[in-house]
């Protein structure tokens, strides 16, 4: 039997999320229902109408930006042929759609074109090459008619490369170079023109992305200017959302302008929850952290867990890893967000798809094991905590040569030689012409998980608890509602055996080939190699301390982001601890609340609840602070408060 030191939390069982109530709020994940995300690269998705396949342009591809036989040209997938395929993506289980921007585009730059709606240039239309502004109204339509929301990719930090530079090094606008839209665009001095952004990062938020003109975001007119540009786009299509590219390039400044004034926008339009999650393209939770707590952002791809997961069915003995991800999670915990609103992948349209990653980096496993290693990413996508977001074709298994232009693959092309064309993982069957291989055992397993999800939302939205990390092997387990699961992932070549401490005895079997048995404190699970087990506590929840206790560590600051860690330890199984402060020892401020314990690695010690203040945000120079538990059966505690100096 494990010892109950080393699996961290002494039985098999998460923390309490948003069910327990009392003297704390919990920190909520998006909603109480499950949430999944399809992405879809417009381009390359279904062409549903030739008609617009140029771009209503004549001439060769170098002016119309077309040849679908070339991946960095226009293929001709456009908004009638999203709306053709909505069905086709609700069938899976999709509760939105992220589609790339669809602004009118600089149609060729260099030896390339703005296929993927990144180079924009009028941000007032659509690209004719995607079709019409009634097209996109009819899309959005149709998709909630569905119950699916449509999320808008779009772009703030830059816009298509207009701007060049004389012998004197000038900023110029060439003579005839297609004017910007709107009209403040083709204002130079809204422009920092400092050249590109340099390998040391000391032009991050100044320097051209890649060449592309970029916009001087902590001038007001551009913050006026972009805020009533998105929310014009808000209120006219009732978009749902937005992904906002290239976030990390942008100043702090502009999003705490801009961002609540969209989301004012978004009510003003009778949207409720207008969802926004911005692309920090880092793995440094402390770094991405910074956007969803001090820069306004609901949310962020979580880039962080990608690269665990990926770790980890790629490679050996990476568990401990992967739990070092969940110990990051701390770092996002306020009094209103927390990392189960960061939008988790495996895959997207510029780093290179799943598949293509496990060929490259497991192909020592085998064919076989390359297939089984995809279906186990899959799941542990869809079971782990967060709003997953699955990249369009990795459900067939495509896998491309790549990142960028080759992970962007035709989606449904017009014929089956195209189909067969495409590279994917050796476990899509190419299927029979008419359906081109759409019968792929990884769309079945989607389907099926995200219907389980459906089923029960706590076993997606329940407080998430890592109980053992060892090698290849992570358990987990979920709560929320009176609800327990817990799952196993074993992404080793052999059979696993894992045997937990647990007061619950009573358990069904809800996803996966491996087995359980359960005989007094002990709970055993066997699965099989590159599989997993999901199982449901079906009787009811037991705690094994009738009175847990809470004690507060005396904070210091201690790490290399200078922010201030309030730690606590705590008896018992299902806790949530909040973590408040006060001046003067009356009015107390919760400054969040911590859902799990960490898990011992080589960064971070065991058995903490654990949330980080950040100093600059709070402007007395001494505060107290005290931690309170609740735990899932009632009861709760209070620690001793303690004095901190923030100067």
């Amino acid at each position: 039997m494990i010892n109950r030191r080393n699996i961290i939390a002494p039985t098999a069982v998460a923390l309490l999320l948003a069910t327990l109530t009392g003297v704390h709020a919990s920190t909520p994940p998006a909603s109480s229902a499950p949430e999944s995300i399809y992405f879809v690269v417009l381009d390359r998705f279904n062409n549903g109408s030739t008609a617009n396949d140029q771009g209503g342009l004549t001439g060769d591809q170098s002016v119309t930006g077309y040849n679908n036989t070339d991946n960095g040209y226009f293929h001709g997938g456009d908004i009638v042929g999203l709306d053709q395929k909505l069905e086709y993506i609700k069938s899976m289980g999709f509760t939105s759609i992220w589609v790339t921007p669809v602004v009118t585009q600089k149609t060729v730059q260099g030896n390339s074109a703005a296929y993927h709606g990144y180079w924009g240039l009028d941000f007032t239309k659509i690209d004719p090459h995607f079709g019409t502004s009634e097209e996109f109204s009819k899309m959005i339509n149709d998709a909630h008619a569905m119950g699916m929301k449509v999320i808008l990719d779009i772009v703030v930090n830059h816009t298509a490369d207009v701007i060049q530079y004389d012998a004197s090094g000038k900023a110029v606008i060439p003579s005839n170079a297609p004017a910007k839209s709107p009209a403040w665009l083709n204002d130079l001095s809204n422009y920092h023109n400092v050249g590109n952004l340099n390998n040391g990062k000391s032009t991050l938020l100044s320097g051209d992305f890649y060449g592309l003109d970029d916009i001087k975001t902590e001038n007001a007119v551009v913050q006026k200017g972009w805020t009533a540009l998105w929310s014009d786009w808000i209120t006219k299509y009732k978009l749902d959302g937005f992904r906002i590219d290239t976030a990390q390039y942008v100043d702090a400044g502009f999003w705490n302008y801009f961002l609540p004034k969209i989301q004012s926008a978004a009510k003003s339009a009778g949207i409720s929850t207008f969802e926004v999650f911005g692309e920090i393209a880092e793995t440094d939770p402390t770094f991405i952290s910074t956007f969803t707590t001090e820069q306004s952002f609901p949310s962020a791809l979580d880039f962080p867990l990608r690269q665990g997961l990926i770790n980890f069915v790629t490679s050996n003995s990476k568990a401990q890893d992967l739990a070092e991800v969940f110990n990051g999670d701390d770092y996002y915990t306020t009094a209103t967000n927390s990392a189960y609103n960061l939008r988790t992948f495996i895959s997207n349209h510029d780093a290179g798809r799943i598949g293509y990653l496990l060929q490259s980096r497991a192909s020592w496993a085998g064919t076989e094991s390359i297939q089984k290693r995809d279906l186990l990413a899959q799941e542990m996508l869809l079971l782990l905590r967060g709003v997953p977001v699955i990249y369009y074709g990795d459900e067939v298994g495509m896998a491309g040569a790549g990142g960028d232009k080759d992970a962007r693959q035709d989606m449904f092309p017009t014929s089956v030689a195209n189909w067969q064309s495409e590279s994917r993982i050796a476990s899509d069957p190419i299927g029979n012409g008419s359906s081109f291989g759409l019968t792929s055992p990884i769309k079945s397993e989607i389907t099926d998980l995200q219907a389980l999800r459906a089923k029960y939302p706590d076993l997606s939205t329940g407080a998430q608890q890592v109980l053992y990390a060892q090698g290849n092997v992570i358990a987990l387990s979920k709560y929320g509602h009176g609800n327990e699961f817990i799952e196993l992932f074993n992404s080793g070549e052999a059979e696993t055996t894992v045997q937990l401490n647990h007061v619950n005895t009573t358990w069904e079997s809800l996803y996966g080939p491996g087995t359980f048995t359960s005989a007094g404190n002990s709970l055993t699970l066997n699965v099989p190699a590159l599989s997993s087990i999901v199982i449901r506590n079906a009787g009811k929840f037991k705690d094994a301390v009738a009175k847990p206790v809470v004690t507060l560590k005396q904070p210091v600051v201690a790490n290399a982001v200078a922010w201030i860690p309030l730690e606590a330890t705590a008896t018992g199984d299902i806790n949530q601890v909040a973590f408040y402060t006060s001046t003067d020892k009356k009015k107390w401020i919760l400054q969040g609340t911590s859902l799990h314990r960490t898990v011992e690695t080589d960064n971070t010690a065991a058995g903490l609840y654990r949330i980080f203040l950040h100093p600059t945000l709070i402007k007395a120079k001494k505060i107290y602070v005290k931690a309170v538990l609740k735990s899932a059966t009632g009861a709760s505690s209070t620690s001793k408060v303690l004095s901190v100096n923030l100067r």
